[in-house]
C-alpha cells in the first residue's frame, strides 16, 4: 500500500510492516539490515526506517546494525570469483582511484553491459554472468560484488524487497543489489538500475556468499513475502548522485 512517487531518488523512506492475517505475531521476526532501522510494536508491527543519509543514526528507540567487513567479503569465491579473468576485465574498465567512484562507475558497467534475462532457477557465477552478458537481478548482484572484490573493494549481496509498479500498480517484489564497504560504511549500489540504490527497498538478508548458499537469500525473502504486508508511511526525495 501507499506509493513512491519518485523511487529513483528516494533518500530516506518510512515503511510499515504487518504480519499477514493468520500469521502468529510472535512467530514473526525481522532483524537488522545496514542503513535500516526499527522498533517493533504492539501486535507485531514493525515501524521501519530505510535512510541513504550517511550521517543517519535512528531513532534512539530504533535498532539499527552496525558491522564491519570480515576476510571473506574480500575474497575470490566460487560464486563471486572475483579472480577470474571475464571478472577482472569487466573490473579493469573503470580508469577511476577513489572507491566511490569506482564502485558507481562499474555499477553502471554491469547496467549497460549485462542484458535482462529471466532466472532459468539455477545461480550463474559471476564469471559466467560477465561471459554470457546476460542475467537477472541477483546475477548481476553477484557479478558487481565480484568486481568491486577484484578492485580490492569488500562487497556483499543483500536481497530483499524493492517498490515497482507493474501494470500501474504499486507492489513490493523480490529484489537483490549489492553493498560496497566504502569511507568506514557500507554502501548499496544496484546495478540492474546503474546508480546508488536509493530507499525505495527493504533489505531482508545479506551476505558475503562465502558459504556458496545464494538460495538461501531467495528463500529468507520469499518466505519473508508470505509473511507480512507492507505499507510505505512517508518519503522524502533528492538526487542520490
Amino acid at each position: 500500500q501507499g506509493r513512491l512517487t519518485e523511487p529513483a531518488k528516494a533518500f530516506r523512506a518510512g515503511y510499515v510492516i504487518r504480519p499477514k492475517k493468520g500469521v502468529d505475531p510472535q512467530s514473526f521476526t525481522f532483524k537488522p539490515q545496514v542503513g535500516q532501522w526499527f522498533r517493533q510494536i504492539e501486535g507485531g508491527v514493525i515501524q521501519l526506517l530505510v535512510s541513504r543519509d550517511p550521517k543517519e543514526s535512528g531513532r534512539t528507540d530504533f535498532v539499527g546494525l552496525a558491522v564491519e567487513p570480515e576476510p571473506a567479503d574480500s575474497a575470490s569465491t566460487a560464486i563471486i570469483d572475483a579472480n577470474a579473468g571475464s571478472v577482472q576485465r569487466l573490473a579493469g574498465l573503470s580508469r577511476a582511484t577513489e572507491a566511490r567512484s569506482i564502485s558507481l562507475d562499474l555499477t553502471r558497467t554491469v547496467k549497460q553491459l549485462i542484458a535482462d534475462s529471466d532466472s532459468t532457477g539455477g545461480f550463474a557465477t559471476a564469471s559466467q554472468v560477465a561471459s554470457d552478458g546476460a542475467g537477472d537481478c541477483t546475477e548481476r548482484a553477484v557479478l558487481l560484488a565480484a568486481m568491486l572484490r577484484a578492485r580490492k573493494i569488500p562487497a556483499r549481496v543483500v536481497a530483499g524487497l524493492a517498490y515497482a509498479e507493474p501494470n500501474d500498480a504499486p507492489v513490493m517484489a523480490y529484489h537483490m543489489w549489492t553493498l560496497a564497504w566504502i569511507d568506514d560504511r557500507w554502501v548499496p549500489f544496484d546495478p540492474s538500475t546503474g546508480s546508488l540504490a536509493a530507499a525505495d527497498r527493504i533489505a531482508l538478508v545479506s551476505s558475503n556468499l562465502a558459504d556458496g548458499d545464494l538460495n538461501g537469500c531467495f528463500t529468507t525473502v520469499l518466505k519473508a513475502i508470505g509473511q507480512m504486508d507492507v505499507e510505505i508511511s512517508n518519503a522524502k526525495y533528492q538526487s542520490l548522485d
